[in-house]
């Protein structure tokens, strides 16, 4: 006689059975072509003006994707491009149903975050973070005028991609906090007489809709400077082409001013006693020509 206990049981074998047969055609059949075009041409619909490719897709058991490399160059070719390095994004791991694990190598450092598919198919980033990047290794387009930047790149947010039929001012949403630490920046024009800006800390907040990043909470610690400050950049025909503007106090370092020129230095000094905390400043232009000014 059978009896009810043995029926779950018996369904419950039928499940793992054909888990187990789905994984071994997975892992025999891995239609990893067509899956990698499919992943490029819904990334491109994603960032419109965008171009993607993944580079050696594979699958891992139980239930992960992974690829060599995945580049993205934005702006329709003419902005910079982007690769990251054994990316991964797992099935299996312990977040919400619906939501992808994601890891990456990037520039020396690492990303990891989590993906969902959004309302009308958009996609959702959470837990974003860059961490340990080394901001040496960026590609020479990353920054205008062959500008260099070293130091370590820290970073976390969350960002809401819009489909394809958005407008570009509303398809991408965003907020987080950026750090560089322990570096220097090469400026454009002399500040002070500095042709590299020497970076302790350099932190601010970031929050981006409708084409515009506002930026809060700006820090900058060095060696040279200190400064506070705030403002925003706009959306232009690409990165670098963005209008900017930012506005702030800065406070030259007594070893600065030890090495400026007599006469600079005494207007400085004489600006500093009659504006405490710092020299009010403004950052005006774009991103690739920057005009700094000292307010009144």
């Amino acid at each position: 006689m059978t009896t009810m206990p043995g029926k779950p049981f018996r369904i419950f074998g039928y499940m793992l059975y054909a888990l187990a047969l789905l994984l071994l055609l997975i892992v025999l059949r891995f239609p990893g072509e067509e899956l990698r075009r499919y992943g490029e041409g819904r990334l491109a619909a994603l960032v419109p003006g965008s171009s993607w490719r993944i580079l050696g897709l594979s699958y891992r058991f139980p239930l992960t994707l992974a690829a060599e490399g995945l580049e993205v160059t934005l702006a329709e070719g003419q902005g910079p491009r982007v690769r990251l390095d054994k990316l991964s994004a797992s099935l299996s791991s312990l977040v919400p149903p619906g939501e992808v694990a994601v890891t990456a190598a990037i520039y020396g450092g690492t990303l990891q975050g989590r993906l969902r598919l959004g309302s009308g198919a958009g996609l959702e980033g959470r837990d974003l973070r860059l961490e340990k990047v080394d901001a040496a290794l960026f590609p020479g387009e990353f920054l205008p005028g062959g500008r260099k930047v070293n130091g370590r790149l820290d970073a976390w947010g969350e960002l809401n991609f819009s489909p394809a039929s958005a407008t570009a001012e509303g398809g991408l949403l965003g907020r987080g906090e950026v750090s560089l630490r322990d570096g220097s920046i090469a400026l454009l024009s002399p500040l002070f007489s500095l042709q590299r800006l020497d970076v302790g800390q350099l932190s601010c907040e970031l929050r981006l809709a409708r084409g515009r990043i506002d930026i809060a909470s700006g820090r900058l610690r060095g060696a040279d400077l200190q400064a506070d400050f705030a403002g925003w950049w706009q959306k232009g025909g690409d990165i670098f082409s963005g209008q900017v503007q930012l506005g702030g106090r800065v406070q030259p370092g007594q070893g600065l001013l030890a090495r400026v020129a007599e006469e600079e230095r005494q207007g400085l000094e004489l600006l500093l006693t009659s504006h405490e905390g710092g020299l009010p400043f403004t950052v005006t232009g774009t991103v690739a020509a920057p005009f700094f000014r000292f307010d009144p």
